[in-house]
């Protein structure tokens, strides 16, 4: 990617983390990072963290059986993609790269996201 591609990409970025930001509550991380791919290439990688709403059932032994981490998180990531700020950024980002949007999802396995103050 040129310079003067990755430099209107970033303002794109830009945008759309702004928006993001304002207007998602249940979007606690946004953010991308820049690097290069194997090739030198260069490449975004934008890291993102849904919120949920608890929601516990209980069951019939009267054990309360938590269902937010399956449901909840999917349907933030699904309302963020249908917001117009990401379908313009996501039209905009297909012409200015050189392949399309590659979508993964994962969980944590080891590390942190914020130290706590005590």
């Amino acid at each position: 990617m040129s310079d003067k591609y990755i430099h209107l990409l970033l303002e794109e970025v830009k945008k759309v983390t702004e928006a993001v930001h304002k207007a998602e509550p249940d979007v606690l991380r946004y953010y991308a990072i820049q690097t290069k791919n194997a090739q030198g290439q260069d490449q975004l990688i934008f890291v993102e963290k849904y919120g949920f709403r608890s929601i516990c059932v209980e069951g019939q032994d009267g054990q309360l059986i938590d269902f937010s981490n399956r449901y909840a998180t999917a349907e933030s990531q699904k309302a963020h993609r249908s917001t117009v700020h990401f379908q313009a950024f996501a039209k905009q980002a297909q012409e200015l790269l050189a392949a399309p949007l590659d979508v993964k999802a994962g969980a944590l396995v080891a590390g942190y996201e914020t130290r706590a103050s005590l």
